[in-house]
């Protein structure tokens, strides 16, 4: 598949519809794309902790690690549907750079292979869960505002 087309996909499972009756936003996707978007997220959680060991606290990498974890700690609990965690607006808002920070490292990652190929292929599910962590946390950001 390629670049474009995937994009087009990408278009297809996340639309985020602005409803201009109470700005509310949907976001169109199914359960099999949001249980496999937590795996992928509980999965990276795990390979954080882990790296976020090699690192002293107060280093960079160790600052950047924990604030990829809580990010993606935010995420899993949005698109799981956890009632009980209540995430402020502060909370939302200072997730949103680490996820959109992943993405980008993962897209230029891919662009390093050649489309189609194994290596360009094994981004794909981490890109895919954080376009919809993404589209979560600015879906709850934007109830939050309402």
């Amino acid at each position: 598949m390629s670049s474009d087309e995937i994009d087009r996909l990408n278009d297809h499972i996340i639309e985020i519809y602005n409803n201009q009756i109470g700005g509310v936003i949907r976001i169109n996707t199914n359960m099999e794309d949001l249980e496999r978007a937590i795996s992928v997220i509980t999965t990276t959680i795990a390979n954080c902790e882990k790296a976020k060991g090699n690192f002293s606290d107060g280093t960079a990498q160790h600052s950047l690690l924990r604030n990829r974890i809580k990010a993606l700690n935010i995420s899993r609990s949005l698109l799981s549907g956890d009632k009980t965690v209540n995430h402020t607006s502060k909370d939302l808002r200072e997730a949103l750079p680490p996820v959109v920070s992943i993405i980008s490292k993962a897209r230029k990652a891919q662009s390093k292979y050649e489309k189609g190929t194994t290596q360009f292929n094994r981004f794909e599910p981490l890109i895919q869960a954080m376009l919809i962590s993404k589209a979560y946390i600015e879906q709850r950001l934007c109830d939050a505002n309402l």
